[in-house]
């Protein structure tokens, strides 16, 4: 099977999600999900909508997406030592100095 074949059979399934994309898209950042026909002679044309109410709904909900995944105030990582891969001779003052 090429590659144009199995593309053709797989965009029936994906092109209502593609189509409900674009409509949202239209609303809000119409930049994010284009269709082919707004490229004319290499250059784009982009429908603007005349609100920003949309663009202010996806900034906004990104923004607190991040902040639920990564908050400010800790460390997304936290880099911890084995202790078999320490030696016995270290004492619980050093420990306690790698931990920090």
């Amino acid at each position: 099977m090429t590659a144009k074949s199995r593309y053709d059979r797989l965009s029936s399934d994906r092109s209502q999600f593609l189509n409900s994309a674009r409509q949202a898209a239209d609303l809000t950042l119409p930049y994010l999900i284009r269709e082919d026909e707004h490229f004319t002679k290499g250059a784009l044309k982009l429908t603007t909508p005349w609100q920003s109410q949309g663009a202010k709904g996806v900034v906004t909900l990104a923004s607190k997406l991040m902040l639920a995944l990564l908050p400010p105030q800790t460390s997304f990582f936290k880099l911890q030592v084995n202790d078999i891969n320490l030696p016995e001779e270290l004492g619980p003052e050093i420990r306690s100095e790698m931990d920090s």
